[in-house]
């Protein structure tokens, strides 16, 4: 709908497929001429439980608790206005006020704007300092390619509390519709080791555009003298990469037919699998724990399992790209608890995984390595 409402003039119909029926229909795009473009749409459901932004009335970020469960969800439309406020207020109430299992965070449609409005959320959600992105910038007006970096990393540093930490699962829902500042934001949710991405990447501009003067006062133009980048990781920008989802999920017309959000029931299923596992319930029966301590961590860290009868496994580090950089186990043991101490001073600040696999079975643990 927002698109049509862009770019009506392209076209003389847009095509709609009733579900129904799976007839299409073929309307004009006629009525649409010298309407105002702009349209407050989303693909995003209503929850039980939830109330979206009221966004003709400047809202920005609101929340709730998600009907016949304890599950904390919250919106965040974009980083404008009230949004600072907004967001904390929802993040502190969700974690101090109501006994929550985990959170949905849902930036699935985000207009963007000051991505700092989250630093004061963020250093509830977190207990340590987290170094995350860095920017260079186009430095030579005759290498267009050319890009030197800023070395003002501690802008983008995430400040956590070591007074505050939420250690229950947090799932991040993305998708095309977060960008500028929401891919930013989004992005920033990667470093927290209990958080897991659920939809579609977001659009992924990843840097700071600017106006471009052509002579022409028809046209507009803009580029990017400004590049986000990786901050232990010089050469790994992040405009046009994917924003890897750890569960790529959208909606499916037979859902959305029954009101049913299928990104955020595949949250809520994560969340209370999660929720199960501290008794070992839901995990196979091969299978009773993963876990990693400290976490984050500082040079080493101990990852701990237990097996329930002898197996063949493999236990692997994989980076945030999902390259695997260490095996730490790989054969067949037998049941019993285990643990072993992964050496990473070697290796850069960042998030990685332990992954732990045997006979078609896998589990994840994400660590954050600070130096």
């Amino acid at each position: 709908m927002i698109a049509a409402g862009l770019n009506w003039h392209l076209a003389d119909t847009i095509d709609i497929v009733k579900y129904s029926s799976g007839d299409t229909l073929h309307l004009s795009t006629a009525p649409l001429a010298n309407l105002n473009a702009n349209l407050w749409c989303t693909e995003q459901l209503d929850i039980p439980g939830v109330p979206m932004p009221d966004y003709y009335a400047g809202q920005r970020a609101s929340y709730g608790i998600v009907e016949g469960t304890q599950i904390g969800y919250i919106y965040v439309i974009a980083w404008i206005g009230n949004a600072e406020q907004e967001f904390y207020n929802a993040v502190y109430d969700l974690m101090y006020n109501h006994n929550t299992t985990g959170l949905i965070i849902d930036f699935r449609l985000n207009y963007g704007g000051n991505m700092f409005m989250s630093d004061q959320a963020l250093s509830l959600l977190f207990n340590t300092d987290v170094i995350t992105i860095d920017f260079s910038d186009r430095c030579d007006p005759h290498d267009h390619f050319l890009l030197c970096p800023f070395g003002n990393y501690q802008y983008y540093i995430i400040h956590g509390s070591p007074s505050s930490y939420y250690d229950k699962p947090i799932a991040v829902l993305t998708g095309p519709g977060a960008l500028s500042s929401g891919d930013q934001v989004a992005f920033r949710f990667k470093f927290h080791p209990m958080a897991r991405f659920f939809g579609k990447s977001t659009s992924t501009a990843f840097n700071a555009p600017t106006s471009l003067a052509i002579g022409n006062d028809s046209w507009s133009c803009r580029y990017a003298p400004y590049e986000a980048y990786l901050y232990d990781n010089i050469n790994h920008y992040l405009t046009h990469r994917e924003l890897e989802v750890d569960e790529e999920v959208w909606l499916t017309p037979g859902d959305v037919a029954q009101g049913h959000d299928t990104v955020v029931d595949a949250a809520i299923e994560w969340i209370n699998s999660m929720t199960a596992v501290s008794d070992g319930s839901r995990l196979p029966r091969k299978m009773r724990s993963l876990a990693c301590y400290p976490n984050p961590f500082n040079a080493s860290t101990t990852i701990e399992f237990m097996l329930a009868e002898a197996v063949d496994i493999e236990l692997s580090v994989y980076n945030i790209l999902g390259q695997k950089i260490a095996t730490l186990f790989d054969g067949r043991k037998p049941a019993g608890d285990y643990s072993t101490t992964w050496s990473a001073k070697d290796f850069p600040s960042g998030v990685y995984f332990a992954r732990l696999e045997m006979e078609g079975i896998s589990k994840s643990v994400k660590m954050v390595l600070l130096k």
